[in-house]
């Protein structure tokens, strides 16, 4: 296995990620897998990443704008949920690009936010084969109006520090107010179908309810599957993050 740091432009802005390439006796042209971090997240998904590349697939792994490593000098922001779409439909042009990489056979994977990228991008975009998501954000219009999401962004300064930017920027829930009205999983994810969608939930995820993820699955049209974990929002126990991973896997094998 290849493990290449990499980059490319999106509206500009250079994003920075990892990009693993499976050795012999796996030839291209090569499927391939694109992982969507959360806010912040983390986009250094090492053990899905592995687990894939070990059965033949390409695994790109990036930071959105504005998020750590891809922090383009004078970028401000504002953060967006916009720009994340057009930040995960560039890192497709990218792996599109690549001769070993087989263009029928892309997949995307999606953590929370990122689940809610995934699934706007995929409604739009049918160089996607399948996706899945876990924890995924379901209906942005009712996290930007959420008063819990202006205090987590209130409170990510002084909490993390250097994680993100564009979070003071003026007006800025406004801004992903109006962004949301046009792009809104719950609304979107009946377009996903007929590529097949699989959704993880946690029964105990203290941040995305499980109502909401349920509620996003019944929007969504055949061929999907929804699997519910006794976990929590970020897999804290090792045997959950184990056996939640090894689902994913599994799930992006058979279908991409």
């Amino acid at each position: 296995m290849k493990h290449q740091r990499i980059s490319f432009k999106s509206d500009g802005i250079t994003l920075v990620g990892d990009l693993l390439i499976p050795s012999s006796p796996h030839e291209p042209p090569l499927p391939a897998v694109c992982f969507l971090h959360g806010f912040p997240g983390d986009a250094n998904k090492i053990e899905i990443g592995l687990n894939l590349a070990k059965m033949g697939y390409v695994y790109l792994c990036f930071d959105f704008r504005g998020h750590r490593e891809s922090m383009s000098p004078g970028f401000e922001g504002p953060f967006s949920f916009k720009g994340e779409i057009t930040d995960c439909r560039n890192a497709i042009n990218y792996l599109t690009e690549l001769d070993f990489v087989d263009k029928s056979r892309i997949g995307l994977y999606g953590e929370s936010m990122g689940g809610g990228v995934a699934i706007c991008f995929a409604a739009e975009d049918n160089r996607v084969k399948a996706v899945a998501v876990r924890a995924p954000v379901f209906d942005t219009e009712l996290m930007f109006n959420h008063p819990m999401f202006e205090m987590t962004i209130n409170s990510m300064e002084y909490f993390l520090p250097g994680e993100v930017v564009g979070l003071t920027y003026p007006n800025l829930l406004s801004l992903l107010r109006e962004e949301a009205k046009e792009y809104n999983p719950i609304k979107l994810v009946h377009k996903i179908s007929p590529k097949p969608l699989l959704i993880v939930a946690g029964a105990q995820d203290e941040l995305i309810p499980l109502e909401g993820v349920k509620a996003l699955y019944e929007k969504a049209e055949e061929p999907k599957e929804l699997i519910v974990l006794q976990a929590d929002h970020n897999l804290t126990l090792p045997s959950i993050r184990k056996s939640a991973f090894k689902t994913i896997v599994d799930w992006l094998v058979s279908h991409v």
